[in-house]
């Protein structure tokens, strides 16, 4: 897995520092019934260099319209001139953004209270330009299979503890498929990267190179640096609602109908080595292939390792994607002359699909906390789940060293810090 080199953050004074600045890229089409709990979250971020840039791709349902009805000093609106694919989008979106640290959000996730203030103390205490880490998932109430609509997932974390990874350690585990997607990489989907790593790994001005830009942001990033920082502490909440992109692969959350639309926008061919289905491996697999035909330099010695990933395959389908990805996984393996044992039997994943689609990262052994409907404790959408979650990690794991707006949220009750007059609609 690579060198570890954990580190503890300590106190850290802005006084004779230059302030980072934070933009937080949330790209948007159609998202009426989650954005505003997204903005929440982010507005209530202490953080004096955020800056939060909502990019709206063409949106009928009034999401644009959410403008005028949350005005902030911190809170800019664009919007593309037409319908954009989702890539290209992202691509629009970043050229709106010249310096500072990067972090592409969901329109249906979240950033936990004081998120932007840890990212800052990791930068300045580790001198990295990448910071990833894991992720706390959240299913919105409207998905479509009642037995997971409100579920939270709240995987183990160290209080304090921040690796500082090797990126070409990290990039072979995930070409092997050791790891959950592209979860344990670097890049700025739900990571916050350097805006100068994103310019510099742009061709022909456009620094997203595949259909996937989640995945492709992180193998973009992670070639181009030596080490990254990784937190165990989660900063913020995957989201996966009916509305969600990714989760339309899977029939537990949505029904599919964001996903017929993404795919009939795409602007870039899929890469002629692959088979498209709709795979999460598969995903990850063309993305760093894509990468390695725009940067080859950087990725030599670096391949996908093909009968792991038809095993992955495999072993993350569920009833509804299994025939698309059964007849692409023998397609590939005759093309390339792997054999795989029955093909055509369902594999077990090693997480049920849809906690993959809620970009859960990888497991290790430590607290695991795990709520079902959560909507019958009170926790209506993702800004909820965020400020439930961030009691819930202060209540056990005692007191941290950094603070957010001047107080040591540490010392607060977990009752305390849900209290709305302390984490409500303002900044903390």
């Amino acid at each position: 897995m690579g060198a570890r080199r954990p580190l503890w953050l300590s106190a850290y004074s802005r006084g004779n520092q230059k302030m980072n600045k934070y933009t937080v890229i949330i790209p948007v089409r159609d998202r009426i019934k989650t954005l505003s709990a997204t903005l929440r979250s982010c507005l209530r971020q202490d953080h004096s260099g955020l800056q939060i840039l909502v990019s709206d791709n063409q949106s009928t349902d009034g999401t644009f319209d959410l403008a005028e009805r949350m005005p902030d000093q911190r809170l800019r609106w664009i919007r593309s001139p037409q319908r954009l694919s989702m890539s290209a989008h992202f691509d629009f979106a970043l050229d709106h953004v010249d310096d500072g640290f990067v972090l592409f959000l969901g329109g249906d996730d979240a950033l936990l209270p004081g998120a932007v203030a840890y990212a800052d103390a990791v930068f300045r205490s580790t001198g990295m330009k990448a910071l990833s880490g894991r992720q706390i998932s959240y299913v919105w109430p409207d998905a479509q299979d009642g037995d997971v609509a409100g579920r939270l997932d709240l995987m183990g974390w160290r209080d304090r503890h921040v690796e500082v990874r090797s990126a070409k350690s990290w990039l072979e585990r995930a070409l092997k498929f050791r790891s959950e997607y592209i979860f344990d990489l670097p890049g700025p989907y739900c990571g916050f990267v350097d805006r100068d790593l994103l310019r510099s790994g742009s061709v022909s001005g456009r620094f997203f190179g595949s259909i996937n830009p989640d995945a492709y942001g992180a193998y973009a990033v992670a070639l181009q640096i030596d080490e990254y920082a990784y937190s165990h502490r989660p900063f913020l909440v995957a989201g996966a609602s009916a509305s969600s992109t990714g989760a339309s692969t899977s029939g537990s959350v949505s029904d599919g109908k964001e996903s017929k639309q993404y795919y009939q926008e795409v602007d870039q061919d899929f890469h002629s080595d692959f088979v498209l289905a709709p795979s999460l491996p598969l995903f990850s697999a063309e993305a760093f292939s894509q990468a390695a035909l725009r940067i080859p330099a950087l990725a030599q010695g670096l391949s996908v390792d093909r009968p792991a990933l038809l095993r992955a395959m495999l072993g993350g389908m569920n009833p509804r994607t299994a025939p698309q990805v059964r007849l692409a996984v023998e397609t590939m393996a005759a093309r390339w002359g792997v054999h795989i044992p029955n093909p055509g039997v369902q594999g077990r994943s090693r997480l049920p699909q849809w906690k993959s689609l809620c970009r859960l990262g990888s497991a290790w052994h430590g607290q695991f906390t795990k709520l079902a409907k959560t909507q019958d404790l009170g926790l209506k959408d993702v800004d909820d789940a965020a400020v439930f979650c961030h009691a819930l990690i202060l209540a056990n794991c005692g007191l941290p060293r950094w603070t957010i707006g001047g107080r040591d949220p540490g010392a607060q009750s977990a009752a305390h810090l849900m209290d709305p007059r302390i984490l409500g609609s303002g900044r903390t």
